[in-house]
């Protein structure tokens, strides 16, 4: 039976899934020169570096993919209800210019009764003034 080389890893997008090498192969590379050997050892070493550099910046990114989805679901959170703000917001306006309405009536009525009986009473007037005249010759 073939053994997997490769590894399944979560890619750079949710849902997104990409393979690496699960290891590279280790091959003892011979030489005959120390300096071949040497540069080889510093290879390793830079590979290693790199690696776990990679993985620092792969713990980066998951930890900027979550804030970045809880400021996102924040932002939506805060935006649905200044959303219900504006539409009481716009429903108690509403329902203040109905009242207005409603008192701007009922004003007009009542002007409209002073009116009518200061109308009433200066007609009693004039009658009272008749009758006092009428009264004195």
């Amino acid at each position: 039976m073939e053994e997997e080389d490769d590894l399944t890893v979560q890619g750079p997008l949710p849902g997104h899934v990409q393979t690496v090498p699960k290891k590279e192969p280790k091959e003892e590379i011979r030489s005959t020169s120390p300096t071949a050997n040497l540069e080889v050892s510093q290879l390793k070493k830079e590979v290693r570096s790199l690696r776990f550099e990679n993985d620092g910046l792969r713990r980066e990114l998951d930890t900027s993919r979550e804030n970045l989805r809880i400021s996102t679901s924040a932002f939506q959170g805060l935006r649905e209800h200044l959303r219900s703000l504006v539409d009481k917001y716009t429903a108690d306006q509403g329902q203040s210019e109905v009242e207005l309405q409603g008192l701007d009536t009922q004003a007009k009525d009542i002007i409209e009764r002073i009116q009518t009986v200061a109308s009433r009473l200066e007609e009693d007037n004039a009658l009272l003034v008749e009758r006092l005249r009428e009264a004195i010759k």
